[in-house]
């Protein structure tokens, strides 16, 4: 991805620090639910069940207006578990 620093306010710096609460979130959310189970159990539908969180997350981060990111930070996270959803050869599907 190429990234004027200069261009519209957002620089590599800038992403940086996003991916790096991202990737904190994520590692903290792992060891508090990822237990007894792997992250794409939670999507038995595989494609469908990943594209109906997007959905939900993206209506709701839509729907509020208090400011938060949580929503925008969930549609991100889903988003890159259907990015390695989709890069993974033979998923099975379980439903």
């Amino acid at each position: 991805m190429n990234i004027n620093p200069n261009n519209h306010g957002f620089s590599v710096e800038d992403f940086d620090k996003i991916t790096a609460r991202l990737r904190a979130l994520l590692e903290e959310k792992a060891d508090e639910y990822n237990k007894k189970f792997e992250v794409f159990d939670y999507f038995p539908y595989g494609d469908k069940s990943l594209n109906t969180m997007l959905w939900i997350k993206t209506l709701r981060e839509l729907d509020t207006t208090d400011g938060s990111d949580k929503n925008l930070v969930d549609v991100i996270i889903y988003s890159m578990f259907k990015m390695k959803w989709l890069t993974d050869e033979k998923r099975e599907v379980k439903g």
